[in-house]
């Protein structure tokens, strides 16, 4: 008799993640309102008000939220990791990782839950000018995020890793040939130990003097300098600072809607204050909900756009395909995506839609 056991059927990393997005987004969209509905029905009370109440509630629910959102995701990364579909990154690494961004956003939820609380109080509900620096305030905290995103995130997850001095050399020759140095910006270029040891990572963050292009040391393994370079220059040349600017403003403008149009309803849909406040939450959960359905399609638009003026900077068609194929296969992505997966859940195209727009540039 045989002791061979077949093997669990694998699924991708990439279907792993949306399997955790699918159920955490139920999670924390359906909960704001099941508690609005209790709240506002008496089903449910709290503690009188008062600020110690008030701060007491507010960490228990987001305590909450994050073991619900724990319970969902350690499973989804273990079942991942198990099936080795994210190569050899042990669950210890990315648990600890886990813990330590999610500290980050906790915080972040708590800070801004207490914001939202001012806005559901008694005396804000006639004081627009009160409204509004509340909404002021939640949308500096998301500039200030997103500029010095790397400071606040990867800088406290990311172990630095500095690249061969031949590599280094030859990275700055071939971007050098593109037009891009190095030298005008030196520390432009984050290089950071990755426990993945095919996944390839790389990508700009923050703004300003603040922004950073990161890059793991499984991308330098597997990628030639010609190739990196390629990829650096596409994204700091050709993906130009003003779209960039143009999507995050278009998303502070977004949130700043979504905050008004809560406010003006608050008043009319709760009359305490828990009632004012999970309505503020649950109606800003489905508000960001939405923004799903709008800023991936923009974004995947930006990567074909992109990709069009890597050709017309004259790069091989066959060398660009190549590249984009290879980096496929190193990250075990999808070969097939369901088109309302990628329409909701991808801010990059897949392969197959970004190598027919590339077919457009063939003779």
């Amino acid at each position: 008799m045989s002791n061979n056991r077949s093997s669990p059927p694998c699924i991708s990393y990439a279907q792993a993640r949306i399997c955790f997005g699918i159920t955490s987004i139920a999670g924390n969209l359906l909960l704001p309102w099941l508690f609005y509905f209790l709240v506002h029905r008496e089903a449910l009370a709290f503690a009188p008000i008062s600020l110690q109440h008030i701060l007491g509630t507010l960490l228990s629910y987001f305590l909450f939220v994050f073991f619900l959102n724990f319970c969902w995701d350690s499973f989804t990364g273990f079942y991942s990791e198990k099936n080795r579909n994210r190569t050899s990154e042990t669950f210890s690494n990315w648990f600890s990782s886990w813990v330590a961004g999610s500290a980050v956003v906790f915080s972040l939820q708590l800070f801004g839950g207490a914001l939202l609380a001012l806005s559901a109080s008694n005396f804000s509900r006639h004081h627009w000018a009160f409204l509004l620096t509340v909404d002021f305030l939640l949308l500096f905290l998301a500039w200030k995020l997103y500029n010095q995103h790397f400071q606040w995130i990867p800088a406290l997850l990311k172990r630095k890793y500095s690249p061969s001095l031949q590599y280094q050399s030859e990275l700055e020759q071939e971007l050098l040939k593109r037009g891009f140095s190095i030298k005008e910006n030196p520390h432009l270029l984050y290089f950071y130990q990755s426990h993945d040891c095919s996944i390839l990572n790389g990508g700009s963050i923050g703004g300003g003097k603040y922004r950073r292009y990161m890059i793991s040391s499984a991308s330098l393994e597997h990628l030639s300098p010609t190739q990196l370079a390629i990829l650096i220059w596409r994204d700091e040349c050709l993906n130009h600072p003003s779209e960039r600017s143009k999507c995050f403003f278009l998303s502070l403008i977004y949130c700043f809607i979504g905050l008004l149009l809560a406010q003006l309803t608050m008043i009319s849909m709760g009359h305490f204050f828990w009632d004012r406040w999970f309505w503020l939450l649950a109606f800003l959960s489905s508000w960001f909900f939405l923004a799903l359905f709008i800023f991936p399609f923009y974004s995947r638009k930006n990567y074909l756009r992109v990709d069009r003026r890597v050709m017309e900077a004259g790069v091989s068609l066959e060398e660009y395909r190549t590249l984009l194929i290879k980096i496929h296969h190193l990250n075990a992505a999808d070969s097939q995506v369901p088109s309302w997966i990628e329409s909701i859940f991808y801010p990059i195209p897949s392969l197959s839609n970004r190598l027919s727009n590339l077919a457009k540039f063939s003779i």
